[in-house]
């Protein structure tokens, strides 16, 4: 959690060193006032990530939706990526997420290429509800080309919610 990696940064990155994790991630920050909260994201975790790249671990940031608001033309993403160097934070790109705002998942791939080395996969259906891989309108076929050119480790289903179905048969599906 985010008070964790806050109050102690390398016991973080040392406790991944159990299961040999080499990546620490911040899972969600609230950027509800775009431009003020990017300078607080900035101010506390550049430390964060400075002291876990300390340890030999990279930090990651997954997003949500709200990280395609636009400040200044650019959106918070972009500007994450600018103002954080590339050696010291990645990205979990979440596809889902990323559609929902009106980006295309494989551009940001391509955009955020050598710094996504995990991607969290979830489709998208017309109504905008998550759904089962392959069972929404994401286009796979460009997402995992762009992940393997962007140099992406791990593509990990995430369905956080499954509209009532049960969850490991959508996972079988997803697979």
């Amino acid at each position: 959690p985010k008070e964790k990696l806050l109050e102690n940064a390398k016991q973080v990155a040392m406790d991944h060193q159990i299961f040999d994790c080499n990546y620490v991630g911040l899972g969600f920050f609230p950027f509800k006032e775009p431009e003020q909260n990017l300078d607080e994201f900035l101010s506390l975790f550049i430390p964060v990530a400075d002291a876990i790249k300390q340890q030999g671990k990279y930090f990651m940031y997954h997003n949500h939706d709200k990280e395609f608001q636009k400040i200044g033309g650019k959106t918070v993403m972009q500007h994450l990526a600018e103002r954080v160097p590339a050696d010291m934070m990645g990205f979990t790109l979440d596809t889902y997420w990323v559609q929902f705002s009106g980006g295309d998942p494989a551009d940001w791939l391509e955009k955020l290429s050598g710094r996504v080395p995990c991607i969290h996969l979830k489709d998208q259906t017309f109504d905008q509800r998550m759904a089962v891989i392959g069972e929404g309108n994401i286009n796979f076929d460009r997402v995992f080309k762009a992940a393997q050119q962007a140099g992406t480790q791990y593509m990990l289903v995430e369905q956080d919610n499954c509209h009532e179905e049960n969850p490991f048969d959508c996972l079988k599906r997803s697979y």
